[in-house]
């Protein structure tokens, strides 16, 4: 996979996490194949300088699970999120791909916020939140943070929940651009 391929790739995940509140573990599949393949090649023709270009790709590839896999394992963010992150670290190396996840917390916090104000669902979140944390110290347990009860229907936005899918591929677009240095 090179840049080419990988928009399509992260344009597809976004699409998908639109549509069905999911991203397929067949199409991560596919992203990191192409991204390995992207990878040996790479190798090869660096090949007398081979740790750098593999060490930055495991570390971009590792990334996203350090930084966001509790969250994942807490339900606070999509397993398929964070698989999209590893592929897009992956190709990119580690300083992008923290770039990357960086600009989509932004993005996607800003949109979180605007939802929830649109939808004046704000009390209901930080009620949410504090039965939560609550819960957590009472029993001394980190349970899901979103159950099938506080998971809304696809399509439904009032809760200020959406496909994070979006934010990275937004992020992504203003990494590859490189848009945050021209703006500065």
């Amino acid at each position: 996979m090179n840049l080419v391929t990988l928009l399509p790739f992260a344009c597809a995940c976004a699409f998908c996490d639109l549509n069905t509140r999911r991203i397929p573990n067949s199409l991560i599949l596919c992203g990191l194949t192409g991204t390995l393949l992207s990878r040996i090649l790479t190798v090869c023709r660096f090949f007398p300088h081979v740790l750098p270009p593999v060490a930055d790709g495991l570390a971009g590839f590792l990334l996203p699970w350090l930084c966001l896999g509790m969250l994942a394992t807490l339900k606070m963010i999509g397993g398929g999120d964070v698989k999209l992150l590893s592929v897009i670290g992956l190709e990119l190396g580690a300083k992008c791909c923290m770039t990357v996840m960086w600009y989509s917390l932004l993005i996607g916090a800003a949109w979180s916020a605007y939802i929830m104000i649109r939808h004046k669902s704000l009390a209901w979140r930080m009620s949410h939140l504090y039965q939560y944390v609550q819960k957590a110290v009472t029993t001394g347990t980190l349970p899901p943070y979103r159950t099938s009860k506080s998971r809304p229907v696809s399509g439904d936005h009032s809760s200020g929940e959406f496909c994070f899918a979006v934010p990275i591929l937004c992020a992504l677009l203003l990494v590859l651009t490189d848009l945050p240095h021209f703006l500065i």
